[in-house]
């Protein structure tokens, strides 16, 4: 969604690991049960070219990570971590 330029709404779930990564910079925050998503929707589109710049910035992102060499570099990472572990 981010990628068509979408402003995502997320509840708040620092536990999960998402790459690339999403915070407050790239995302428009709601309550983990979305008990205020109404409110994050409407504020979004009561505001729309406020987030014109997120939007264009999530999509560079989402792009760049898709990138062959970003994403080899990822994986290296990925398998250096499990092989460290190992030995």
């Amino acid at each position: 969604m981010m990628y068509a330029g979408c402003v995502l709404i997320t509840p708040r779930t620092e536990f999960v690991k998402l790459w690339p990564a999403i915070d407050e910079r790239h995302d428009v925050p709601c309550a983990v049960d979305f008990s205020d998503l109404d409110e994050k929707v409407d504020q979004v589109l009561s505001h729309w070219d406020d987030y014109a710049a997120i939007r264009r910035v999530n999509r560079a992102r989402l792009l760049a990570a898709r990138n062959p060499d970003c994403l080899a570099d990822l994986l290296a990472r990925i398998f250096r971590r499990c092989v460290e572990r190992m030995g």
